[in-house]
């Protein structure tokens, strides 16, 4: 699901939608050519493959490291220098909590999202020298529609209680942390990921708690992974006014 450009500009702010295919590394080139100079890069976009280990196919494991590590390497590889050159800017990678706990039928999806924290950490030691700031955000269960359709208000409410604040986050919530990174207001943060999880993975449910809820896990990782992005549009653009990027999903 792509960023809706009217969604921002019905709320006052301007938006400019470049579509581009994540695993194409020509469509990437030509996306950073056309954006140009940026700000603000939030490297959210990604595919998210949901199997057992054991029924992993090879073409969908070489499309999600393409999409999820392949592409936010050469896209911050082509934007980050101009703002390293102007001494000043941001970039925000979106992981999930699936990259810091074991989660069943998402070893792909938390392996190309535990490489997304190492990457930047280690774009910060590159470019927050020169001014230019990067960090991370880890989103955990989120109360959404598609969540709420898919597990119903009563598997809502046992995903709230794995979490310290006995509640799910909101979409909003996840795009207020992403807002915060993105902004001065995080100025001496960089090479940290935050996680927007409620406390998920600060404390670990019970074994029994985990197998209960194995069943629903990995559509309500998908459904909080499209509303932040959902809620990160258009709170980005009414807040800050920066121009970034905008890319789909393949």
């Amino acid at each position: 699901m792509a960023c809706r450009p009217d969604s921002i500009t019905d709320a006052g702010g301007r938006a400019r939608f470049i579509a581009a295919d994540r695993t194409d590394l020509a469509s990437l080139r030509r996306l950073a050519e056309t954006a140009g100079d940026v700000d603000v890069l939030v490297n959210d976009a990604a595919v998210f493959p949901g199997a057992p280990t054991v029924d992993q196919d090879v073409d969908t494991f070489d499309t999600a490291v393409a999409a999820n590590i392949r592409a936010p390497y050469f896209l911050t590889a082509a934007l980050a220098p101009a703002r390293v050159a102007k001494g000043a800017g941001s970039i925000v990678n979106v992981s999930t909590m699936a990259a810091r706990i074991g989660v069943p039928g998402l070893s792909v999806y938390g392996a190309t999202k535990a490489a997304v924290e190492s990457l930047t950490r280690t774009r910060a030691t590159e470019f927050s020298p020169s001014g230019v700031r990067v960090n991370a955000v880890a989103p955990g269960p989120t109360r959404t529609d598609m969540v709420l359709g898919t597990v119903g208000e009563e598997g809502a409410e046992h995903f709230a209680g794995t979490t310290i604040l006995g509640r799910l986050a909101t979409p909003r919530e996840t795009a207020e942390v992403i807002l915060l990174l993105a902004t001065d207001r995080s100025a001496c943060l960089t090479g940290a990921t935050i996680a927007g999880d409620a406390g998920r993975t600060a404390a670990q449910p019970s074994p029994a708690h985990r197998r209960a809820s194995g069943t629903v896990r990995i559509s309500t990782a998908r459904a909080e992974h499209t509303a932040a992005r959902t809620a990160l549009a258009s709170e980005l653009s009414t807040r800050t006014g920066c121009r970034r990027t905008g890319c789909n999903e393949t």
